[in-house]
């Protein structure tokens, strides 16, 4: 189960595999049960390396059954290869060598000094992380970070580094579609947020891979959008495009956080079906949903959030995405 948790989906696999370079050997060191090795063999000749021998011997299986007959799985610990100068290096360290889940790199195995010596001499290294991993991190300082999404979720952050990064220094938020089609939010540092002081004609979610990336202030000024929750996680303005990285709410009605107020709202807009989020209040949207009399024809949402030092109800209609779920 940890081996198969820890696994990369097949379609972040292949996203990623498209930026490893054509010629020459790929690497996947602690390659797991083969996520990220079985995309990166489509291209080319590949090894993985694999200390745990069950786990190797899954991943040397799923090759097999898959046809990807330029992988070859090895059962050993990778900080003992000697690897080429030429070899385009993928590795995902365990993340809970302590059966702990960890985002310190300090906690990782392989560990610290032994990323840092491989991002030192290789030419190519892409690091696969928890999205969670603290950016500022010093081992961090000279790769391209990028969030990976699906979904409605941000699974994976990845460290390119060498030639594998295409501006060192850089954030990037990338989500893909159900085809594996990628749009991506990109900056060199995060953008300030504009608090907002009235809800305006849209309530804006950012997707969780903007959130990750800390990316929303830079969501916010392309929009021209000021920032309801501390954090960006809603943000108001005007009525705007949709946007893929986003969910684009229009706003019918804001009230006050009370119970009396909410039940008013949802019976003079005759909501039948309602979902309820919230952001930055502690009330229980599951406890809300139910304890209101939806019995209309009418769709909406329920935000339940912060505007200033008040907490507010917002009635909405979700606006349809150009990136559906």
């Amino acid at each position: 189960p940890r081996a198969l948790e820890q696994a990369t989906d097949e379609q972040i696999a292949a996203y990623k595999a498209r930026r490893f370079p054509q010629d020459g050997l790929r690497v996947d060191g602690c390659c797991g049960i083969g996520g990220d090795l079985l995309a990166l063999g489509l291209g080319g000749k590949t090894v993985g390396y694999e200390q745990d021998p069950v786990v190797a011997y899954l991943a040397a299986a799923n090759c097999e059954r898959l046809g990807r007959q330029n992988c070859r799985v090895v059962q050993a610990d990778f900080t003992r290869i000697r690897l080429t100068p030429e070899s385009a290096v993928h590795i995902d360290p365990d993340r809970r060598p302590r059966q702990r889940r960890s985002v310190q790199l300090d906690h990782h195995q392989p560990s610290r000094s032994f990323l840092a010596r491989l991002i030192r001499t290789q030419p190519f290294v892409a690091l696969k992380l928890a999205p969670a991993t603290v950016p500022d991190d010093p081992l961090l300082w000279d790769a391209q970070l990028e969030w990976i999404g699906r979904g409605r979720e941000c699974p994976q952050l990845v460290a390119w580094f060498g030639q594998a990064a295409d501006r060192i220094g850089g954030r990037v938020a990338t989500l893909l579609d159900p085809a594996g089609n990628s749009t991506s939010l990109e900056a060199t540092q995060p953008a300030p947020l504009d608090a907002a002081r009235v809800v305006g004609e849209v309530v804006v979610e950012p997707h969780a891979v903007v959130l990750a990336a800390g990316l929303a202030g830079v969501l916010a000024e392309q929009l021209d959008l000021c920032a309801l929750t501390a954090n960006g996680g809603y943000l108001t303005g005007s009525a705007g495009k949709p946007h893929p990285l986003a969910r684009i709410y229009a706003v019918l009605e804001v009230t006050v956080l009370r119970r009396r107020h909410l039940r008013r709202l949802v019976q003079k807009h005759r909501m039948g079906q309602l979902e309820v989020k919230a952001r930055g209040v502690s009330w229980n949207p599951d406890e809300v949903r139910r304890s209101l009399p939806l019995e209309g024809p009418e769709a909406g949402v329920l935000l339940l959030t912060r505007l200033a030092d008040r907490q507010v109800a917002i009635l909405a209609r979700r606006i349809p995405s150009e990136n559906p779920d």
